[in-house]
């Protein structure tokens, strides 16, 4: 029998959240730079045109304000919409991606342990067995708990754990 777990959405709001903080320390940084430019430099900037430091600034804010909605609004939630987790007596499956996807296979006959690591909101599973490594991110706490009690389950029926 074969569960399905899903990336949890509290994540996509944490991620979210982390990430504007990003843009807005990086926007708040060009426009500080902007600011002590100005300061130290006066006759520089008390041209009536757009100076060269001031367009590179203007542009780089630009840029930065469109990878953050990009990142945030668009490719992030989509990622969380693809991803899905599957445990089952022969394997565990990972399907991830936006653009390019992912399809990755595992063995239950090769999984040697499990961890598990829980940082605020963010919960993962590393699958560890012989030749290569899982990650099984962005999970619940609830599914992270269930996702390892039946993986151990049936690394136990196996014989192995």
């Amino acid at each position: 029998m074969t569960k399905k777990y899903y990336a949890d959405s509290d994540s996509i709001n944490s991620l979210r959240l982390i990430i504007f903080i990003g843009f807005i320390v990086c926007v708040g940084g060009l426009y500080a730079l902007f600011l002590w430019l100005h300061n130290n430099y006066p006759e520089y900037f008390r041209i009536d045109i757009t100076t060269v430091p001031e367009v590179i600034i203007i542009a780089s804010i630009v840029l930065l304000t469109i990878i953050y909605v990009v990142i945030a609004g668009i490719i992030l939630p989509k990622w969380f919409d693809t991803a899905r987790y599957a445990v089952s007596f022969e394997e565990i499956c990972a399907e991830t991606g936006v653009i390019i996807r992912s399809n990755r296979h595992m063995m239950m006959s090769a999984v040697q342990y499990i961890t598990s690591l829980r940082f605020l909101s963010f919960n993962a599973v590393m699958i560890h067995a012989s030749g290569g490594r899982m990650i099984i991110p962005f999970l619940s706490d609830t599914d992270t708990a269930d996702f390892i009690v039946k993986a151990e389950n049936l690394l136990i029926n196996r014989g192995g754990l």
